[in-house]
């Protein structure tokens, strides 16, 4: 994992969404997304078959 890129997306990331998850428009983003679902999802689908 190139720990730069990482660090630049997190850097780029707070500036637009200050507060990063519970900023308000990053609320109403997650929204449309139902990201508990996706979790839900993630674990019951994608993780099983990786193991």
């Amino acid at each position: 994992m190139n720990l730069d890129k990482l660090k630049k997306a997190e850097s780029d990331f707070l500036k637009t969404y200050p507060g990063g998850f519970t900023n308000p428009q990053m609320m109403e983003l997650s929204k449309k997304h139902k990201p508990e679902k996706m979790a839900k999802w993630t674990l019951l689908t994608i993780i099983p078959a990786k193991l």
